[in-house]
Protein backbone atom coordinates (compact mmCIF):
# COMPACT_ATOMS: atom_id res chain seq x y z
CA UNK A 1 0.00 0.00 0.00
CA UNK A 2 1.27 3.46 -0.91
CA UNK A 3 -0.02 6.89 -0.05
CA UNK A 4 0.63 10.62 -0.14
CA UNK A 5 -0.68 13.28 2.23
CA UNK A 6 -0.34 17.05 2.28
CA UNK A 7 -1.28 19.74 4.78
CA UNK A 8 -0.57 23.40 5.58
CA UNK A 9 -1.11 25.34 8.78
CA UNK A 10 -0.83 29.00 9.79
CA UNK A 11 -0.14 30.07 13.38
CA UNK A 12 0.12 33.51 14.97
CA UNK A 13 0.75 34.06 18.67
CA UNK A 14 0.55 37.27 20.68
CA UNK A 15 0.91 37.05 24.45
CA UNK A 16 1.06 39.20 27.55
CA UNK A 17 1.23 38.28 31.22
CA UNK A 18 1.46 39.87 34.65
CA UNK A 19 1.51 38.94 38.34
CA UNK A 20 -1.81 39.14 40.14
CA UNK A 21 -0.62 38.32 43.66
CA UNK A 22 -2.12 35.73 46.00
CA UNK A 23 -5.82 35.02 46.53
CA UNK A 24 -7.46 33.23 49.45
CA UNK A 25 -9.73 30.70 47.74
CA UNK A 26 -11.86 30.28 50.90
CA UNK A 27 -12.29 34.02 51.51
CA UNK A 28 -11.40 35.79 48.25
CA UNK A 29 -11.06 39.56 48.04
CA UNK A 30 -11.13 40.84 44.47
CA UNK A 31 -10.11 44.08 42.82
CA UNK A 32 -6.75 44.61 44.54
CA UNK A 33 -4.59 44.17 41.45
CA UNK A 34 -3.16 47.49 40.23
CA UNK A 35 -0.25 46.33 38.06
CA UNK A 36 -2.08 44.75 35.14
CA UNK A 37 -0.07 44.55 31.90
CA UNK A 38 -0.70 47.12 29.17
CA UNK A 39 -0.56 47.01 25.40
CA UNK A 40 3.07 48.07 25.63
CA UNK A 41 3.87 44.77 27.35
CA UNK A 42 2.47 42.70 24.47
CA UNK A 43 4.87 40.16 23.01
CA UNK A 44 4.19 39.74 19.30
CA UNK A 45 5.80 36.48 18.24
CA UNK A 46 6.41 36.15 14.49
CA UNK A 47 3.68 34.20 12.67
CA UNK A 48 4.57 30.91 11.07
CA UNK A 49 3.20 28.88 8.19
CA UNK A 50 4.10 25.27 7.68
CA UNK A 51 3.62 22.99 4.69
CA UNK A 52 4.05 19.26 5.18
CA UNK A 53 4.18 16.53 2.54
CA UNK A 54 4.47 12.85 3.40
CA UNK A 55 5.00 9.81 1.20
CA UNK A 56 4.61 6.34 2.70
CA UNK A 57 4.66 2.71 1.68
CA UNK A 58 3.88 -0.40 3.70
CA UNK A 59 3.66 -4.13 3.10
CA UNK A 60 2.60 -7.23 5.03
CA UNK A 61 4.13 -10.54 4.00
CA UNK A 62 3.52 -14.14 5.01
CA UNK A 63 6.60 -16.31 4.71
CA UNK A 64 6.61 -20.13 4.89
CA UNK A 65 3.02 -20.03 6.24
CA UNK A 66 4.23 -19.26 9.76
CA UNK A 67 6.14 -15.97 9.64
CA UNK A 68 4.35 -12.65 9.23
CA UNK A 69 6.48 -9.59 8.50
CA UNK A 70 4.99 -6.10 8.44
CA UNK A 71 7.15 -3.19 7.30
CA UNK A 72 6.50 0.47 6.55
CA UNK A 73 8.58 3.45 5.52
CA UNK A 74 7.63 7.13 5.45
CA UNK A 75 9.40 10.25 4.20
CA UNK A 76 8.28 13.70 5.38
CA UNK A 77 9.20 17.23 4.41
CA UNK A 78 7.94 20.15 6.48
CA UNK A 79 8.72 23.70 5.35
CA UNK A 80 8.16 26.66 7.66
CA UNK A 81 7.60 30.24 6.49
CA UNK A 82 8.48 29.90 2.80
CA UNK A 83 6.65 33.19 2.05
CA UNK A 84 8.58 35.64 4.22
CA UNK A 85 12.12 34.92 3.08
CA UNK A 86 13.02 32.83 6.15
CA UNK A 87 12.28 29.40 4.80
CA UNK A 88 13.29 26.46 6.97
CA UNK A 89 12.70 22.85 5.99
CA UNK A 90 12.57 19.79 8.20
CA UNK A 91 13.03 16.28 6.81
CA UNK A 92 12.47 12.93 8.44
CA UNK A 93 12.47 9.29 7.43
CA UNK A 94 10.57 7.09 9.85
CA UNK A 95 9.79 3.41 9.75
CA UNK A 96 7.99 0.55 11.36
CA UNK A 97 8.89 -3.14 11.48
CA UNK A 98 6.91 -5.99 13.00
CA UNK A 99 7.55 -9.72 13.17
CA UNK A 100 5.18 -12.49 14.25
CA UNK A 101 5.48 -16.29 14.34
CA UNK A 102 2.40 -18.51 14.08
CA UNK A 103 2.61 -21.72 16.12
CA UNK A 104 0.27 -24.58 15.26
CA UNK A 105 -1.11 -24.39 18.81
CA UNK A 106 -2.62 -20.97 18.11
CA UNK A 107 0.05 -19.07 20.08
CA UNK A 108 1.68 -16.20 18.14
CA UNK A 109 4.49 -14.17 19.76
CA UNK A 110 5.41 -10.89 18.10
CA UNK A 111 7.69 -7.86 18.40
CA UNK A 112 7.62 -4.48 16.72
CA UNK A 113 9.56 -1.23 16.48
CA UNK A 114 8.16 2.08 15.20
CA UNK A 115 9.21 5.72 14.91
CA UNK A 116 7.25 8.98 14.81
CA UNK A 117 7.84 12.52 13.53
CA UNK A 118 5.71 15.58 14.33
CA UNK A 119 6.59 19.09 13.09
CA UNK A 120 6.22 21.91 15.60
CA UNK A 121 5.07 25.35 14.49
CA UNK A 122 6.60 28.56 15.75
CA UNK A 123 9.88 29.70 17.28
CA UNK A 124 11.71 29.13 20.54
CA UNK A 125 12.87 31.74 23.05
CA UNK A 126 15.93 32.48 20.89
CA UNK A 127 13.94 33.06 17.70
CA UNK A 128 14.90 29.75 16.15
CA UNK A 129 12.29 27.58 14.46
CA UNK A 130 11.26 24.57 16.50
CA UNK A 131 12.66 21.21 15.42
CA UNK A 132 10.18 18.33 15.12
CA UNK A 133 9.16 16.11 17.99
CA UNK A 134 10.37 12.55 17.50
CA UNK A 135 9.38 9.32 19.16
CA UNK A 136 10.29 5.65 19.32
CA UNK A 137 8.22 2.70 20.45
CA UNK A 138 9.25 -0.88 21.15
CA UNK A 139 6.54 -3.45 21.76
CA UNK A 140 6.50 -7.17 22.40
CA UNK A 141 3.60 -9.46 23.07
CA UNK A 142 1.80 -12.69 22.48
CA UNK A 143 -1.53 -13.53 20.86
CA UNK A 144 -3.49 -16.72 21.37
CA UNK A 145 -6.42 -17.99 19.34
CA UNK A 146 -7.78 -21.36 20.54
CA UNK A 147 -8.27 -23.78 17.67
CA UNK A 148 -11.80 -23.88 16.25
CA UNK A 149 -12.88 -20.61 17.89
CA UNK A 150 -12.99 -16.92 17.12
CA UNK A 151 -11.61 -16.05 20.56
CA UNK A 152 -8.45 -13.95 20.65
CA UNK A 153 -6.34 -13.23 23.74
CA UNK A 154 -3.53 -10.67 23.63
CA UNK A 155 -0.87 -9.54 26.11
CA UNK A 156 1.70 -6.87 25.30
CA UNK A 157 4.33 -4.67 26.94
CA UNK A 158 5.65 -1.47 25.40
CA UNK A 159 8.21 1.29 25.88
CA UNK A 160 7.75 4.76 24.32
CA UNK A 161 10.13 7.72 24.35
CA UNK A 162 9.17 11.14 22.93
CA UNK A 163 11.87 13.78 22.52
CA UNK A 164 12.12 17.50 21.71
CA UNK A 165 9.09 18.43 23.78
CA UNK A 166 8.74 22.13 24.57
CA UNK A 167 9.43 23.44 28.07
CA UNK A 168 9.40 27.02 29.46
CA UNK A 169 12.59 29.01 28.99
CA UNK A 170 14.69 29.11 32.16
CA UNK A 171 16.86 32.23 32.32
CA UNK A 172 19.03 30.75 35.10
CA UNK A 173 20.15 27.93 32.82
CA UNK A 174 20.57 30.04 29.67
CA UNK A 175 23.95 29.98 27.93
CA UNK A 176 22.97 32.22 25.00
CA UNK A 177 22.48 35.95 25.61
CA UNK A 178 20.41 36.45 22.43
CA UNK A 179 17.05 35.81 24.04
CA UNK A 180 14.19 37.23 21.98
CA UNK A 181 11.23 36.00 24.04
CA UNK A 182 11.95 35.51 27.77
CA UNK A 183 8.48 33.96 28.15
CA UNK A 184 9.07 31.64 25.21
CA UNK A 185 9.74 27.93 25.00
CA UNK A 186 12.78 25.72 24.50
CA UNK A 187 12.94 22.08 23.43
CA UNK A 188 14.60 20.34 26.35
CA UNK A 189 11.78 17.97 27.30
CA UNK A 190 11.53 14.21 27.03
CA UNK A 191 8.90 11.83 28.34
CA UNK A 192 8.87 8.07 28.71
CA UNK A 193 5.83 5.81 28.90
CA UNK A 194 6.04 2.12 29.79
CA UNK A 195 3.06 -0.11 30.09
CA UNK A 196 1.18 -3.38 29.88
CA UNK A 197 -1.96 -4.13 27.87
CA UNK A 198 -4.26 -7.15 28.14
CA UNK A 199 -7.15 -7.82 25.76
CA UNK A 200 -9.72 -10.57 25.35
CA UNK A 201 -12.07 -10.84 22.37
CA UNK A 202 -14.51 -13.66 22.98
CA UNK A 203 -17.13 -14.66 20.42
CA UNK A 204 -19.89 -17.24 20.79
CA UNK A 205 -22.95 -17.87 18.68
CA UNK A 206 -25.09 -15.18 20.27
CA UNK A 207 -22.77 -13.34 22.66
CA UNK A 208 -19.60 -11.30 22.04
CA UNK A 209 -17.41 -10.01 24.87
CA UNK A 210 -14.55 -7.56 24.59
CA UNK A 211 -12.50 -6.85 27.71
CA UNK A 212 -9.28 -4.90 28.17
CA UNK A 213 -6.91 -3.70 30.88
CA UNK A 214 -4.03 -1.23 30.57
CA UNK A 215 -1.34 -0.15 33.01
CA UNK A 216 0.72 2.92 32.03
CA UNK A 217 3.70 4.43 33.79
CA UNK A 218 4.41 7.80 32.17
CA UNK A 219 6.96 10.23 33.53
CA UNK A 220 9.19 13.14 32.53
CA UNK A 221 12.59 11.64 31.78
CA UNK A 222 14.31 14.94 30.89
CA UNK A 223 13.46 18.59 31.52
CA UNK A 224 15.04 21.96 32.21
CA UNK A 225 12.42 22.74 34.87
CA UNK A 226 13.51 22.30 38.46
CA UNK A 227 12.31 19.12 40.19
CA UNK A 228 10.38 18.02 37.10
CA UNK A 229 12.62 15.05 36.22
CA UNK A 230 10.75 11.93 37.23
CA UNK A 231 7.42 13.73 37.59
CA UNK A 232 4.32 11.79 36.61
CA UNK A 233 3.05 12.59 33.14
CA UNK A 234 0.03 14.88 33.46
CA UNK A 235 -3.49 13.56 32.76
CA UNK A 236 -2.34 9.98 32.15
CA UNK A 237 -4.24 7.41 34.27
CA UNK A 238 -2.06 4.59 35.52
CA UNK A 239 -4.85 2.05 35.19
CA UNK A 240 -7.73 1.69 32.74
CA UNK A 241 -10.12 -1.18 32.16
CA UNK A 242 -13.24 -1.80 30.12
CA UNK A 243 -15.67 -4.56 29.23
CA UNK A 244 -18.38 -4.64 26.57
CA UNK A 245 -20.90 -7.40 25.92
CA UNK A 246 -23.15 -7.68 22.86
CA UNK A 247 -26.10 -10.11 22.89
CA UNK A 248 -27.89 -11.27 19.73
CA UNK A 249 -30.68 -13.65 20.85
CA UNK A 250 -31.22 -16.51 18.40
CA UNK A 251 -35.00 -16.29 18.78
CA UNK A 252 -35.03 -12.60 17.72
CA UNK A 253 -33.15 -12.55 14.44
CA UNK A 254 -31.53 -9.15 13.81
CA UNK A 255 -32.07 -7.77 17.30
CA UNK A 256 -29.04 -6.87 19.37
CA UNK A 257 -28.26 -5.13 22.63
CA UNK A 258 -25.09 -4.30 24.48
CA UNK A 259 -23.88 -3.18 27.89
CA UNK A 260 -20.44 -2.08 28.99
CA UNK A 261 -18.41 -0.45 31.72
CA UNK A 262 -15.29 1.73 31.62
CA UNK A 263 -12.92 2.24 34.55
CA UNK A 264 -10.39 5.10 34.59
CA UNK A 265 -7.85 5.39 37.37
CA UNK A 266 -6.67 8.56 39.08
CA UNK A 267 -4.48 11.07 37.26
CA UNK A 268 -1.98 13.70 38.40
CA UNK A 269 -1.42 17.25 37.19
CA UNK A 270 2.25 16.45 36.55
CA UNK A 271 3.73 18.71 39.24
CA UNK A 272 6.10 17.56 41.98
CA UNK A 273 5.42 17.80 45.70
CA UNK A 274 7.65 20.35 47.40
CA UNK A 275 8.14 23.95 48.46
CA UNK A 276 7.88 26.59 45.74
CA UNK A 277 8.04 30.37 46.29
CA UNK A 278 7.45 29.85 50.00
CA UNK A 279 4.37 27.67 49.44
CA UNK A 280 4.02 23.92 49.77
CA UNK A 281 2.76 22.56 46.46
CA UNK A 282 0.99 19.22 46.37
CA UNK A 283 0.07 17.70 42.96
CA UNK A 284 -3.62 17.88 42.10
CA UNK A 285 -5.00 14.39 41.59
CA UNK A 286 -8.31 13.26 40.18
CA UNK A 287 -10.21 10.35 41.69
CA UNK A 288 -10.87 7.18 39.75
CA UNK A 289 -14.32 6.55 38.29
CA UNK A 290 -16.44 3.99 36.45
CA UNK A 291 -18.94 4.79 33.70
CA UNK A 292 -21.57 2.60 32.04
CA UNK A 293 -22.63 2.51 28.39
CA UNK A 294 -25.49 0.73 26.59
CA UNK A 295 -26.72 -0.01 23.09
CA UNK A 296 -29.86 -1.41 21.47
CA UNK A 297 -30.22 -2.04 17.76
CA UNK A 298 -31.61 -4.05 14.88
CA UNK A 299 -29.99 -5.36 11.68
CA UNK A 300 -32.25 -5.72 8.65
CA UNK A 301 -30.71 -6.77 5.35
CA UNK A 302 -28.15 -4.17 4.34
CA UNK A 303 -29.36 -1.77 7.05
CA UNK A 304 -28.25 -1.49 10.67
CA UNK A 305 -30.14 0.66 13.18
CA UNK A 306 -28.86 1.38 16.69
CA UNK A 307 -29.35 3.66 19.67
CA UNK A 308 -26.25 4.16 21.79
CA UNK A 309 -25.85 5.83 25.18
CA UNK A 310 -22.61 6.74 26.91
CA UNK A 311 -22.43 7.48 30.64
CA UNK A 312 -26.02 6.33 31.05
CA UNK A 313 -26.14 7.31 34.73
CA UNK A 314 -25.03 10.88 33.84
CA UNK A 315 -22.26 10.67 36.39
CA UNK A 316 -20.21 13.84 36.97
CA UNK A 317 -16.48 13.12 36.80
CA UNK A 318 -13.25 15.10 36.64
CA UNK A 319 -11.03 13.63 33.92
CA UNK A 320 -7.83 15.64 34.49
CA UNK A 321 -6.30 18.69 36.15
CA UNK A 322 -3.40 20.93 35.15
CA UNK A 323 -0.64 22.22 37.40
CA UNK A 324 -1.90 25.78 36.94
CA UNK A 325 -5.07 24.78 38.83
CA UNK A 326 -7.84 24.26 36.30
CA UNK A 327 -9.64 20.92 35.90
CA UNK A 328 -11.86 19.43 33.21
CA UNK A 329 -15.20 17.66 33.44
CA UNK A 330 -15.91 14.43 31.61
CA UNK A 331 -18.61 13.96 29.02
CA UNK A 332 -22.16 13.87 30.37
CA UNK A 333 -24.79 11.39 29.25
CA UNK A 334 -24.72 11.28 25.46
CA UNK A 335 -27.28 9.47 23.29
CA UNK A 336 -26.80 8.96 19.55
CA UNK A 337 -28.98 7.33 16.89
CA UNK A 338 -27.23 5.60 14.00
CA UNK A 339 -28.30 4.26 10.63
CA UNK A 340 -25.80 2.34 8.50
CA UNK A 341 -26.06 0.81 5.06
CA UNK A 342 -23.72 -1.82 3.59
CA UNK A 343 -23.03 -1.70 -0.11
Amino acid sequence: MMGLDYQNAYTDNDSVSGLAGTLDLFSPVYGKVDNLPTAGDLIDAPPSKTYQTGLYIQDSMKIAQQWIVSAALRRDKATTNPENGKSESQYATTGRLGLMYLFDSGVSPYASYSESFEPLLGYDAFGNAFVPKTGEQVEAGIKYQPAGTEHLLTAAVYHIVEQNRTTPFNAEQATDSKVISPNGQVQQGEVTVKGLELEAQLAWQSVDVYASYAYSDGYVSQSNKQREDGATLAALPKQQASIWTTWRPETMHGFKMGLGARYVGETSDGSVYGERDGLVVDPIKTTDYTLFDAMIGYDFGQYSFSLQAQNITDKTVITSCLARGDCFYGQRRTVTANVRYKF
